[in-house]
């Protein structure tokens, strides 16, 4: 391992705790409704967050268009 990797070895390694704070609904919605709005005013591309202001949280995250890693 080289660079900023070896420095940070012990917690890329594993072993650690994700907790995820994506909510699905929120998630469909915003992807939804990004995909309306960038076709209405003719987007090629476009990016919405929901966040929750007294935490921090990111409750959801799309991008227009969206994006398939398996494809």
């Amino acid at each position: 391992m080289e660079g900023i990797e070896a420095s940070h070895e012990t917690v890329l390694r594993g072993g650690q705790a994700v907790t995820l704070t994506v909510h699905s609904t929120l998630q469909a919605y915003a992807e939804r409704a990004l995909s309306v709005a960038a076709r209405d005013v003719n987007a090629d591309f476009g990016s919405a967050v929901i966040l929750e202001a007294r935490t921090g949280r990111i409750l959801a995250a799309a991008t227009y268009p969206t994006f398939d890693p398996n494809a």
